[in-house]
């Protein structure tokens, strides 16, 4: 049986894979008290050509909504429409 690994893939149009991230520290911000209730932080592995790279780039960590995400079946690799990220970290 062939094995498949995300890295081996590109996202098409405005699509994007998310390795996501989980957070370890409390910030200052209240945090949800149901771990669905809030939107999630991710680094990009890849993007599709339409996908506006003055904005957003390989490697950065986004913010997104863990409601608009579709899971794949590559471990824990989230793909999501560029318009689902809220928030880049630069």
């Amino acid at each position: 049986m062939t094995e498949f690994k995300i890295e081996n893939f590109k996202a098409l149009w405005d699509w994007v894979v998310v390795r996501p991230i989980k957070i370890q520290e409390k910030g200052k911000f209240n945090r949800p008290q149901n771990e669905e209730d809030k939107a999630e932080l991710g680094e990009i592995l890849s993007m599709g050509k339409r996908v506006p790279r003055e904005f957003i780039k390989k490697g950065d960590i986004v913010l997104f909504n863990r409601y608009s995400t579709s899971k794949i079946d590559f471990g824990n690799e989230l793909i999501l429409r560029a318009e689902d990220i809220l928030l880049v970290n630069k």
